[in-house]
């Protein structure tokens, strides 16, 4: 009975396929290899098993009430033998250490999935609402073995991703590719039909949509991560702004709009941290550079013109140090801070995991380097860069002057801009006061003395009251200096340019020293998106003068997971090994995209004309059992091709009456079809078949060769002949 009941129909197999990989995925963390083997051949016996008991008992509640009881029953027995084995000296002497293990959690592994699977499958079979728990449970398995793939965690689950490592293969594919397999299964869950040869064609076409998906994700790129862009600096790049125009971030009413230009920062009153956690690019530092503020800081842009509401992107004039759109050439940076004993370079290389509004650099970039992404799913773009960073102490630059000796009245007004309120300038002096007459117009010791008060008494929090008015950072400064980031960029900005020395606001990534790990690569995550202050000293440039408030009412970010950074580390270090540095371009262009989609349009054209030209030769090298049937698709693929089908609820026989005139051997071969099909015989002689499938072949070559070459040329007339 037992070896009857495990030979079951092919939707049982499906079904108890997916109970088993439910098991795999469940099990894997819990127990050795032996365990995982068992659980999964323990889980497909016993849901075959339960068909069987399904098919051969009575309905009622007695058979579930006996399921239970039986598969209680092996669960505990199971159970209370494998710990009995446990304490038995006898079996480790006997087996071996790492062999008694095996064999115990084998037994244990066994017994509990098997009869949970037995006890699942026979409720589902007996009640709609059992079925759905099914599907669910097995869903559930599934997704949360695999979710912490999700948000660029590429490294996890580490027993599939390492494998795909090891093999040079993207986990990404991989779990697609399961992806595909499980929804094959509970779409198995779910299928009623029954029909022999219905139920795998129906699983073929899950299998080949779900194909279908891979390829298009091939061809497309990874789905992209959903990291937090409450800064902007993530998306696609909107269209730069004209030359000697800078936007004013407002609209008529004075209300801030989204611009995906990156144009001006938006202050918010709550601000969406969802996806820190996403990573958005890697970085390798190709020397080593400690900062001296010990964090990382990414620039992507920098607000500096005032424009009467507050600061938005300056015009191509000034902020020339900042990369403005992706180079599809070497490009060397405008206004790049000289080296000299303050700055020394630090070349760099970026890959971009999610798509950017522009690119972002360490520090002070001065040459930017585009690289091509030649067949990579992982990166969107990456580029090279060499940094002029700062690599002098802070202490080191007192006694410095603010500014530069050639800059113009107007590139001195631009930069010192600032709200007229007398409020901003009264603090600002206030704050200079406390310092030693020595360091009071000392440009660094005035911005430090600005930053330790908004250090001291400022409150960070992602939860303010600020956006409505109509200076956020006057209502944040001069209120309860309770804000976030852009609060406080703006405020000590403000202040700097009270005190006459130019600033500005960057906003792009800072990433904590201490990410780094000892290692060359950094991660940078959604949540390391930042807004900053900078002041310009002579000779050294613009100086990152950052906040860092004393107090706050929202957690920090996580320091990045090691594993991950490495491994992505190493993925760039590969995709820039195989690429020279001069190769222009960065990531698929349309044309490319559209090439992709061409060959595959040309892979299913080849495919279409392939199996049509398959179903027509194949009768004749068919085994003469076969031939009738065959022999009959191929007429009806040849009539199909001159646009005669039957129609839908007209017999065959019909039909075949209706292209007596243009193909009288048509109604013979019919014949001959039905009566092998239903058992009647063939009626005619093998070779006599031949002669009828010939004669059809020639009376059809009378049609018009025009049409005859029209129905040649379509690939896909042998799928609508029915």
């Amino acid at each position: 009975m037992i070896l009857e009941a495990l030979r079951p129909n092919v939707l049982t197999s499906l079904r108890a396929a997916a109970l088993a990989l439910a098991a795999v995925v469940v099990i894997s963390p819990l127990t050795v290899a032996a365990g995982v083997v068992a659980a999964a051949v323990a889980a497909f016996a016993g849901a075959c098993l339960a068909d069987a008991y399904q098919r051969r008992t009575a309905a009622g509640p007695l058979r579930t009430r006996g399921a239970a009881i039986a598969a209680g029953s092996i669960g505990l027995g199971g159970a209370v033998l494998a710990g009995w084995l446990a304490n038995q000296p006898s079996l480790t002497s006997f087996l071996g250490v790492a062999g008694a293990v095996a064999l115990i959690e084998a037994l244990r592994s066994a017994s509990v999935i098997g009869a949970f699977a037995f006890l699942l499958r026979t409720a589902a079979a007996r009640g709609q609402l059992a079925a759905v728990a099914e599907v669910g449970i097995v869903a559930a398995a599934v997704s949360i073995s695999f979710a912490a793939h999700r948000g660029g965690q590429v490294h996890r689950p580490f027993a599939l991703s390492d494998w795909a490592w090891s093999h040079g293969i993207d986990p990404a594919l991989v779990f697609l590719v399961l992806g595909v397999a499980a929804t094959g299964l509970l779409a198995a869950l779910l299928v009623s039909e029954t029909r022999r040869y219905r139920l795998p064609i129906h699983a073929l076409a899950i299998v080949a949509l779900g194909l279908l998906v891979v390829t298009l994700v091939r061809v497309s790129g990874l789905p992209l991560n959903t990291p937090g862009s409450g800064l902007g600096l993530t998306g696609e790049a909107a269209a730069q702004p004209q030359e000697g125009r800078a936007s004013e971030g407002k609209d008529g009413k004075g209300q801030r709009r989204d611009n995906l230009q990156l144009d001006d920062l938006p202050f918010r009153d709550d601000y969406e941290s969802d996806g820190d956690q996403a990573p958005v690019a890697v970085v390798v530092l190709h020397d080593d550079h400690s900062p001296p503020a010990g964090v990382y800081y990414f620039r992507q842009t920098a607000f500096s013109h005032y424009n009467g509401f507050r600061l938005v992107e300056s015009a191509s004039d000034y902020d020339r140090d900042v990369l403005r759109i992706f180079p599809s050439q070497p490009w060397d940076v405008p206004d790049a801070p000289p080296l000299s004993g303050s700055r020394a370079p630090l070349p760099t290389s970026f890959g971009l995991l999610v798509d950017h509004v522009k690119p972002f650099a360490l520090d002070s970039p001065a040459r930017v380097e585009p690289r091509s992404v030649v067949e990579d799913f992982r990166f969107q773009r990456t580029y090279h860069v060499i940094s002029h960073v700062q690599t002098l102490p802070y202490v080191q630059m007192l006694g410095g002057r603010a500014g530069e000796p050639h800059w113009s009245a107007e590139a001195w007004a631009h930069y010192t801009s600032h709200p007229a309120d007398p409020r901003y300038r009264k603090l600002a002096r206030s704050l200079v006061e406390t310092l030693s007459p020595e360091y009071q117009e000392d440009p660094l010791a005035r911005a430090m003395a600005v930053k330790s008060y908004l250090d001291e008494q400022g409150i960070y929090s992602l939860k303010s009251q600020h956006a409505s008015a109509e200076d956020p950072a006057a209502s944040f400064l001069f209120g309860d200096l309770t804000g976030y980031c852009v609060h406080f960029a703006h405020a000590a900005t403000y202040l700097y340019r009270a005190l006459g020395l130019p600033a500005r606001v960057a906003a792009g990534y800072a990433v904590p020293e201490a990410d780094r790990a000892g290692g060359s690569a950094l991660l940078v995550r959604g949540g390391n998106a930042h807004a900053w202050p900078e002041i310009h000293l002579e000779g050294v440039g613009w100086v990152v003068v950052d906040l860092a408030p004393e107090t706050a009412l929202d957690g920090g970010l996580a320091a990045a997971d090691p594993e991950l950074q490495r491994l992505l580390g190493e993925m760039l270090r590969e995709q820039l090994r195989e690429v020279p540095f001069e190769e222009p371009g960065a990531r698929w262009t349309p044309a490319d995209l559209g090439a992709r989609v061409r060959q595959l349009l040309l892979g299913l054209l080849a495919l279409g004309f392939a199996l049509k030209w398959w179903r027509r030769l194949v009768p004749w090298v068919a085994p003469a059992a076969a031939r009738p049937r065959l022999f009959y698709r191929a007429a009806l693929d040849r009539l199909s091709e001159l646009g005669e089908r039957r129609r839908f609820g007209e017999t065959r026989e019909a039909f075949a009456l209706r292209q007596t005139s243009r193909a009288p051997s048509f109604p013979q071969l019919t014949e001959v079809h039905l009566r092998a099909a239903f058992g009647g015989g063939a009626g005619v002689a093998p070779e006599n078949l031949l002669d009828v499938a010939r004669g059809l072949r020639q009376e059809l070559s009378v049609t018009p060769l025009w049409r005859r070459l029209l129905g040649g040329l379509d690939p896909t007339a042998w799928m609508r002949s029915r």
